[in-house]
């Protein structure tokens, strides 16, 4: 198939599968209150490299099973990147099982690297934590 035709399939599809009477966003997505400064507390524990300071939001589980090793490896990806600057986007969530599953994109430095940061939350406590 050529890509002209595969892009054709590919839009037809896309314009198919929307629910009759769905009305597209058209707003930028807001965080939900008080997730953006537990995100931020956490990249900028990373970024200084202090696990109390990562912790301070995590609930027992995540306290459980980030230990220092695993923080150290953490750090030891994106602390030096995040020292040179990084901009935290907010995407969008996602609520699932009880949860609150938080999207935001994170350019990290003076570079054009991305990553995708995935924090879950439950009752104002971070489950988990993960730079995608």
């Amino acid at each position: 198939m050529s890509t002209r035709n595969m892009l054709a399939v590919l839009t037809a599809l896309a314009i198919g599968s929307a629910p009759i009477g769905a009305i597209p966003a058209t707003a930028d997505p807001v965080p939900l209150p008080g997730t953006q400064a537990v995100s931020v507390r956490m990249i900028e524990a990373v970024k200084a490299r202090s696990y109390q300071g990562f912790l301070t939001d995590a609930d027992a589980q995540l306290k459980s099973q980030v230990d220092r090793t695993q923080f150290e490896e953490i750090c030891s990806r994106y602390a030096e990147p995040l020292l040179k600057g990084y901009r935290l986007v907010y995407m969008d969530h996602l609520r699932r099982r009880g949860t609150v599953v938080l999207l935001w994109k994170l350019t990290l430095g003076d570079s054009q690297d991305e990553a995708l940061l995935r924090i879950v939350m439950r009752d104002g406590k971070v489950e988990d934590f993960s730079v995608l």
